[in-house]
């Protein structure tokens, strides 16, 4: 990951955790991989967002903002946040 490496370049440690937010498996991941690599988790950055379609609220279907708001903006942050 080239954000990673930019970081740990500058001196900095850092992990990146690739998964779905929506799979509520990915918390544990997170946590166990900081766990071991750092022997804690004091912070996370919970960044996470769809790639698909985008536009002007009008033009999307229902299922689009579902998937955006309800599965990763909603239940996915609120998962990796507990």
């Amino acid at each position: 990951m080239a954000l990673v490496a930019q970081i740990e370049g500058a001196g900095g440690r850092a992990v990146a955790v690739v998964g779905d937010v929506k799979e509520e498996t990915l918390a544990e991941k997170v946590v166990g991989v900081s766990v071991e690599r750092f022997g804690g988790l004091d912070i996370a950055f919970n960044n996470a967002g769809l790639t698909g379609e985008v536009g002007p609220s009008a033009t999307l279907t229902l299922q689009q903002w579902h998937d955006t708001l309800e599965t990763v903006h909603g239940p996915g942050q609120i998962a990796l946040t507990r």
